[in-house]
């Protein structure tokens, strides 16, 4: 009976030993879960900037090579003119595209979802810088008149 008893006693000496050895391992485990998590966090916020910005390139691509086009042909209602998107950026809410048309650049305007073309713009802030720069108007004198 005695090795009987040894046995039990070998037996929950070893339960003891793993238990503490899974304590230890949910503390490293939490520890871990700790940085698995801001791992993740980070990743998930990557691959929404990265893919807003795949995104907003397609769209660039797009606005220059079907919607712009599309839109100044319905413009001049000419299939045959000829001309080039050179660039298109966002600036304000809306599209600032240049276009070559025979060797002369023109800058025009397209909303986002591309439904309002507009073929020139004013950049207001322009406007005061110039109104500090114009000279004052020139007085000019009243003529008297003649007493006869």
């Amino acid at each position: 009976m005695k090795k009987t008893h040894k046995k039990q006693a070998d037996h929950s000496l070893n339960n003891s030993d793993v238990s503490a050895s899974n304590i230890l391992s949910l503390d490293l485990f939490k520890g871990n879960l700790i940085i698995y998590a801001v791992a993740v966090i980070i990743i998930v916020i990557s691959g929404v900037f990265l893919g807003q910005s795949v995104w907003e390139n397609q769209k660039l691509k797009q606005m220059q090579t079907k919607v712009i086009p599309e839109a100044v042909h319905k413009v001049v209602r000419d299939n045959k003119l000829k001309f080039t998107v050179k660039s298109v950026e966002k600036t304000s809410g809306v599209y600032r595209f240049t276009l070559d048309i025979g060797g002369k650049i023109y800058t025009s305007y397209i909303t986002t979802d591309g439904k309002i073309l507009f073929t020139s713009g004013i950049v207001l802030k322009n406007i005061d810088a110039k109104k500090t720069q114009t000279p004052p108007t020139p007085k000019v004198k009243k003529q008297e008149k003649k007493k006869k």
